[in-house]
Order: C-alpha cells, then sequence, then structure tokens
C-alpha cells in the first residue's frame, strides 16, 4: 500500500510540475482508489473531490463522471448512503448525456446496490434489470453475471427467495464460463442463503 501511494504521490507531483491537469487527476484518482482500498474513505473522498474540481476546470465529462463513480462508491462504503445516492444519480445523469452505454451500465448497477441498502427494493430492481439490459446489449458476460447476482441480492433482501435462486443461478453459470473464482464463491454463499431461508 505504501509504494502505491508513494508512486501515485510522485506521478501527482510531476503532473503538477508539467501543469498536465489530466495526469493530475488521474493521480488524485489512483490515490483515492488505494486509500479506498485501505477502508480510509474519508481520504478517498478528498482525493476523488479533487479529481471532481479539475475535471470542471478542464470540462471534462468522462473525468467528470469517474469522479462521481469512486466519490458514491466511497460514501457507500463508508456507510452513507443517501450522499452515494446523489453521487451516482449524477454518475448516470452524466452517462445518460453522453449516451456512454458502458458508463450507463455501471452507474444503474451503483445506484441499485444504493437503493437496496436505502431499502428501496422496486427501485433497485428496475435498475438492475437496466444494467442487465445493457450489458446484454454489449455482450457483456461478466457484466450480466453481476447484474443477475445483484437481481439476486435485491430478490433475497424483499425476502422473494425462490426468484432469488433463480437469478443466483444464472450468475454461478457466467461465473464459471468467465473464471470468475471469487464471483463464483460469494454466489455460492448468496445461493446458501437463499435456501437456507426457504428451509432447503
Amino acid at each position: 500500500f505504501d509504494s502505491a501511494v508513494d508512486c501515485h504521490t510522485q506521478h501527482l507531483r510531476l503532473a503538477r510540475k508539467l501543469g498536465h491537469q489530466v495526469e493530475e487527476a488521474r493521480a488524485y484518482s489512483n490515490l483515492g482508489s488505494s486509500h479506498h482500498y485501505r477502508r480510509n474513505f474519508a481520504q478517498a473522498i478528498t482525493f476523488h473531490e479533487q479529481v471532481l474540481r479539475i475535471s470542471k476546470q478542464l470540462g471534462d465529462r468522462n473525468i467528470e463522471a469517474r469522479a462521481y463513480a469512486g466519490l458514491g462508491h466511497a460514501a457507500r462504503c463508508a456507510g452513507d448512503s443517501v450522499q452515494a445516492k446523489k453521487w451516482h444519480e449524477k454518475q448516470l445523469e452524466m452517462a445518460l448525456a453522453a449516451r456512454d452505454k458502458v458508463g450507463e451500465g455501471r452507474a444503474c448497477s451503483n445506484l441499485g446496490i444504493v437503493y437496496q441498502l436505502l431499502g428501496e427494493h422496486d427501485a433497485a430492481l428496475k435498475l438492475h434489470q437496466a444494467h442487465l439490459t445493457i450489458a446484454r446489449q454489449l455482450h457483456d458476460r461478466a457484466g450480466m453475471g453481476r447484474a443477475y447476482g445483484n437481481i439476486g441480492n435485491a430478490y433475497s433482501a424483499a425476502g422473494l427467495y425462490e426468484a432469488a435462486i433463480k437469478y443466483h443461478k444464472q450468475e454461478l453459470t457466467i461465473s464459471k464460463e468467465v473464471h470468475d473464482r471469487s464471483a463464483e464463491a460469494s454466489t455460492h454463499g448468496n445461493l446458501a442463503v437463499a435456501y437456507q431461508a426457504l428451509g432447503a
């Protein structure tokens, strides 16, 4: 971790010295991700706010969307779902304006997770279904797997365990297909919870 932060800090210093704002934003984004990984969420938010500031100075909507994604993710992990929702809504708004289907899918996924945390299961399901539709259009198998998993989690949270099992089984098939062992393991866990709730 310290080595990564040192490298990103050197990157930031050099970018500032050269007056290269795109690289400066990239360094701040990487620093935010490094601190997020270490669960230093407040520090991660501080760095992603710098990315947002630079993106607005540059008028670069791609960097701005990335900043909102980082901010939303850090806020969610810090337990501030209300703020996370605001930032992911901005992320989605920018993806729609840019007609960026990949970005739209990611934003729908992020926002769906936040709505689920807020107990708004119907809204969460709609967003995860939208992500699934986009992933299918893009032939993104890994994205489809994540969407199936999120739909399954939303159904479990709503107490609809049979529906949850159906989607988690589809997630499991794709996890095996794309050789994602981590997703495969978590899917087995999600299936176990749903089966247990049904007394199976």
